[in-house]
Order: C-alpha cells, then sequence, then structure tokens
C-alpha cells in the first residue's frame, strides 16, 4: 500500500470515527432528554407486532415480511419493544451514513485551506443532522414520519454514491435503508416516488453521454428498484390471501368512513336508506365494538353513502383549501412551520445560485410537487400532520441532493481546469454564503426552542420498553376476570404509558380494549376477542360478566344498542377508573336476545 493509499484509508477511519460520535452523542442526548412514544400511534403498532394480541401479530400497516421478522426477534429480546428497536436501527444507520457524508464533504481539504463557505456549509449540515434528531425528534416521532425518513436517508445515500463514485457497500447500505423504509408505513414511502422519478430523470439528462450515465444509474439503483417492486408486489399478493383480504378490505372502508370527511345523516342527495342512522353514528364516532353487525357490508354502505371531499371543486372550495393550507402551515406545529421555511428557502437557493438549468428545474418542480401533493389531500380532507411532515421530507430530499450536487459539480470543475482550492472558494456566490449562514441560524433556534423546553431523565431505550412499568392506575381492572370497554381508549391506556416511556403491560391489554380503533375487523384481535370471552364486545356487556363500558360517547352508542338490542337497556353507573366513569349495560326486561337489525 503506498502512503496516498494509506492516507486516504487513514482519512477514511477518522470520518467513520467522527460519525460514530455525533450519532452515539446524539442518541444519548435523545434518550435523556427527548420521549420513546411521542405518538400513540407508535404504542398500538408495537402491542400488535409485539404478539400481545396472540401468536398472529400481522399488524395490516406494516410489510407482513417486516412482522415476520418481529415475531422471530420477540422471544429472543423479550423485554424490548422490537418494532421500535428495528426502527432505530435503521434511523442510526441513516445518521451514521449522512454523518459520514456531511464530514467527507466537508473535509475533502484542509482546514487551513477553508473558506468562510466551508466554515458554514459544515456547520449547516451539522445543525441539520442536530436539528432532526434533538428538535424534530425523529426517534419518537409518528411511525409514518420514521419510514419516510429512512427512506429519505436511504436515497441521499444511494444518489450520494453516484455523485462520488462509491463501492458496492455503499449501494448496499443504501438499498438497506430503502428496503426498511418500505417495509415500514409503505404508504408514506409511496410519496416519494415521484420524487425517485424526478431526480433520476435530472441525472439522465443533465449530462451529455447519457449511455454511461445510464449504465451507472443501472449499477446504483437497479437493486433499489428492484427491492422497491418486490416489496410492493408481495404486500399485494399477500394481501389476495385470506383471511387479510377480507381484512383489507374492511380496514379500507373503516379509514374511508372514519379518517375521511363524511356527510351528516340524511342531508345530501345520497340514498342514506341504505344504512340506518344509529350504525352509521356509531362507525363515523370510531364505535365499532358491535362486531356481528358492524361489519364489512355495513362498512362499505357507510363509506358509500356519507363519503366525500373536504372542498368542493369550485371557486369557493379551492379558496377554502388555500385557507386550510394557509392555517396549517403557520398554526399547527412549529416543526412543521421549520419544514416549510427549510423547503422554500432552499428552493430559492436552488433557482438563483445553481448554474445547472436542470437542477434549477429540479429544484422548482420539488417544490411544486409537494405544494400540489398537500393540496391533493387538503382537499380530500385526509391531511394529518404526518402527511404534511411525510411529503415535506420528500422535497427536502431531492433540494438536499441538489445542494449536494451542485457543491460537487463545483469541486470537479475546478479540477477540470487545474485550478486551486482558493479558486473554489473564490466562485462561491455571496447569495450562498449569506443563504446557508441565514439556515444555520433558523436550525440553531429550532434545536434550542426544544432543548430549552426539555427535562433531562433517565435513559430511555427501545430494549427495555417492556419492563418497569407502573400499571397500578388501571389495577382495579385486572380483578374478577373483569374487561373494560374504552371510547377513549388512545387518551388512557397508550398515554398513560407513553409519559412513561414504555408499553402497557399484558395485563392492561387483556382487560382493557377500546370501543372502536383500527385493530377491529383484523384476525389477531377477532381471535384475541375469542380467547378473551368477548367475541362481540357490545353484547358482552350484556352477557359477559363483570364488563364495563368507561364514559365517552356512550350515549351514542346507548342509541344504538336500544335500536338493534331492545329498548329497555340502559346504562348504570359502576364505579371510576383512573378517573372516568365506568357504566354495566342491563336489561330492565326480557328483550328479544336477537338484534332488531333494520337495515333489510
Amino acid at each position: 500500500m503506498n502512503r496516498t493509499t494509506a492516507m486516504r484509508e487513514n482519512k477514511k477511519r477518522l470520518y467513520m470515527l467522527g460519525a460514530l460520535f455525533i450519532i452515539v452523542l446524539l442518541y444519548f442526548i435523545f434518550s435523556i432528554s427527548g420521549k420513546l412514544y411521542t405518538f400513540t400511534d407508535n404504542i398500538t403498532v408495537a402491542v400488535v407486532t409485539g404478539g400481545m394480541y396472540g401468536d398472529n401479530n400481522m399488524c395490516q400497516y406494516l410489510h407482513p415480511l417486516f412482522c415476520m421478522i418481529i415475531k422471530v426477534l420477540n422471544p429472543i429480546l423479550p423485554t424490548a419493544d422490537v418494532f421500535a428497536l428495528l426502527m432505530h436501527v435503521a434511523l442510526l444507520l441513516g445518521l451514521f451514513l449522512v454523518s459520514y457524508m456531511t464530514i467527507e464533504n466537508t473535509f475533502w481539504k484542509p482546514i487551513k485551506k477553508w473558506g468562510i463557505e466551508d466554515y458554514i456549509f459544515f456547520a449547516v449540515l451539522l445543525c441539520t443532522i442536530t436539528y432532526f434528531v434533538l428538535g424534530f425528534k425523529l426517534f419518537g416521532v409518528n411511525y409514518t414520519v420514521q419510514s419516510a425518513g429512512i427512506l429519505a436517508m436511504g436515497l441521499i445515500t444511494l444518489f450520494y454514491a453516484r455523485y462520488r463514485g462509491k463501492g458496492k457497500w455503499w449501494i448496499a447500505a443504501g438499498t438497506i435503508l430503502v428496503f426498511f423504509g418500505f417495509l415500514g408505513r409503505m404508504e408514506a414511502c409511496l410519496l416519494f416516488l415521484p420524487y425517485i422519478a424526478l431526480e433520476l430523470f435530472t441525472e439522465f439528462v443533465r449530462h451529455r453521454d447519457r449511455l454511461a450515465r445510464t449504465k451507472e444509474g443501472i449499477r446504483y439503483f437497479l437493486p433499489m428498484l428492484i427491492v422497491i417492486i418486490g416489496l410492493l408486489g408481495s404486500k399485494a399478493l399477500f394481501l389476495n390471501i385470506e383471511p387479510y383480504k377480507s381484512d383489507a378490505a374492511y380496514n379500507n372502508y373503516r379509514t374511508i368512513a372514519e379518517d375521511y370527511p363524511m356527510e351528516t345523516y340524511g342531508v345530501s342527495y345520497k340514498d342514506f336508506s341504505r344504512v340506518d342512522h344509529s350504525t352509521y353514528l356509531m362507525v363515523t364516532h370510531w364505535i365499532l365494538a358491535d362486531t356481528d353487525l358492524i361489519d364489512t357490508d355495513a362498512l362499505e354502505r357507510v363509506a358509500t353513502v356519507g363519503s366525500r371531499n373536504e372542498f368542493q371543486a369550485t371557486k369557493q372550495g379551492i379558496k377554502g383549501t388555500f385557507q386550510d393550507m394557509k392555517w396549517m402551515a403557520t398554526k399547527q406545529d412549529i416543526h412543521l412551520i421549520i419544514l416549510i421555511f427549510l423547503s422554500i428557502v432552499l428552493t430559492i437557493w436552488g433557482l438563483i445560485a445553481v448554474r445547472s438549468i436542470w437542477l434549477k428545474l429540479e429544484a422548482l418542480f420539488s417544490f411544486g410537487g409537494g405544494f400540489i401533493i398537500l393540496f391533493y389531500f387538503v382537499f380530500r380532507g385526509r391531511a394529518p400532520i404526518r402527511v404534511w411532515q411525510c411529503t415535506l421530507i420528500a422535497c427536502l430530499t431531492n433540494l438536499a441532493l441538489i445542494m449536494i450536487k451542485n457543491r460537487i459539480d463545483r469541486r470537479e470543475r475546478a479540477r477540470s481546469i487545474e485550478q486551486g482550492d482558493m479558486d473554489i472558494q473564490h466562485s462561491v456566490p455571496i447569495f450562498s454564503v449569506v443563504f446557508q449562514l441565514f439556515l444555520c441560524i433558523v436550525l440553531y433556534f429550532g434545536i434550542g426552542q426544544v432543548l430549552a423546553h426539555s427535562s433531562v431523565h433517565a435513559p430511555t431505550s427501545p430494549l427495555t420498553a417492556r419492563i418497569g412499568q407502573d400499571d397500578s392506575g388501571y389495577a382495579v381492572t385486572f380483578e374478577d376476570d373483569a374487561l373494560y370497554i374504552w371510547p377513549g381508549w388512545y387518551s388512557a391506556i397508550p398515554d398513560y404509558f407513553s409519559k412513561q416511556d414504555k408499553l402497557p403491560t399484558q395485563q392492561v391489554i387483556e382487560h382493557n380494549i377500546a370501543i372502536g380503533d383500527w385493530v377491529y375487523g383484523q384476525v389477531y384481535f377477532r381471535d384475541f376477542l375469542s380467547r378473551i370471552g368477548a367475541e362481540n364486545p357490545a353484547l358482552a356487556l350484556l352477557d359477559r360478566p363483570n364488563t364495563y363500558l368507561v364514559e365517552g360517547k356512550h350515549d351514542i352508542f346507548l342509541q344504538y344498542m336500544q335500536e338493534h338490542y331492545g329498548e329497555s337497556i340502559q346504562l348504570e353507573y359502576s364505579h371510576e377508573v383512573n378517573g372516568k366513569k365506568a357504566y354495566r349495560l342491563v336489561r330492565h326486561s326480557a328483550d328479544n336476545q336477537l338484534p332488531n337489525n333494520t337495515e333489510d
């Protein structure tokens, strides 16, 4: 090994150590200042995949292969939230690679030859990594956003490897991250497909030797495309096998009826005679406990007669969509505002500071495409904050790649005309320096605001999420084989344990269920209900001993039960559970035990 090669290898080791130091330090700071479960959806996914409902852990929102991997690891790591652990491992791998790229892309020349732009560029990249870990708290956000973050870092790794001519290990690492991203919330990753196509197209057209670029593209990106097609195809195949085919249909109609806007019963031109009023109210208020009557067919009828867009395709509707977008962009969340701000500033930077017309167009289409995607979801009425975050992360991924490509292009141009490092420095537009300094200040502010309002606590880890929980607040529910049905399950059970950064205990899961949630209509939950003797939770309130309905939406539920199972059914107050009233469901006369189904 000659001296030059040895020096290059030593530099790589130093870069790796630097990247490792960055992610270990940031992860430790997150573990003592952040929350493992910022969003309680993560807890429900962990409960399902962790086998707490039973041996079948096929969560419909994850790829079945991911659930299989988790199922294999569960007995090996009995104290861990394996789902969160795997997501964290993938995030750490991505952050390590991005940190390595940050160091390599700034220390390619000696520090003594750095100009002001080099110092600021390094600060911007470092602040960006720090912001997403400590400010945005990527390790604790909704698993949908985590999947988007993993995929984003995989794409950055692959395209950076292509720009710098990296070898097979970089291709493998980037492809693994893409693989893990699509194993998670696939719907979030599908938002990236237009951006992937845009980046590949730009790479093809902006170089003269397109045949050579195509061959290189096949080498770097074919494994990624095979992984994406394979995972999409295998999940589609899985969902065409019973019982998962029927479960998927149930979930699709439930999603329409519960997550999207619905008409007020009986006030539109649609034929509401296909579904009775009480059933319509039950479904649209997330009450699915009557598993006999509220089945796939009932959900389809509700979704069919009530589904609508949030806004109409009129001038007033378009105006309303823009107003809703404005409110969301400015009032909802400080981190959403920061993501929007970053995407706007990076787009402006791309349009002004980048030489290549193709890169300028890519910046414009990246931002414009994100705007169109968000407009569509707001217009439809299904644009929660995680949809905004995923779309903006996809947009920022392409804009970040433009920044990296522009810097690499400048470096290659300087080398091709045999100019020195100082010439590169002098060629930097003053706008780029000011722009990057401004970004650095904003990111620093975002990190500081979060840490200023954070408190230091004992380190948390997915490895210990299933031990050391305090479930004393629900101890009363464990007595006499009791079962409590919660209208406000998320604000009770997951919220109670998320404050401890723990998963619920098995006892709590066995004795406390939701009155309606996305676990309904799935094979794992049907098996669970059968095991605890409550195949139909609504009827279990009448027939199963020590079964209680907790307050919240109980008036809607009572109206439904009286209409379908007997007018004499009443709620009787029993006691309190963790500050909530618990009721018994009782009959005051010998009503017909069969349901009074008025739908026919």
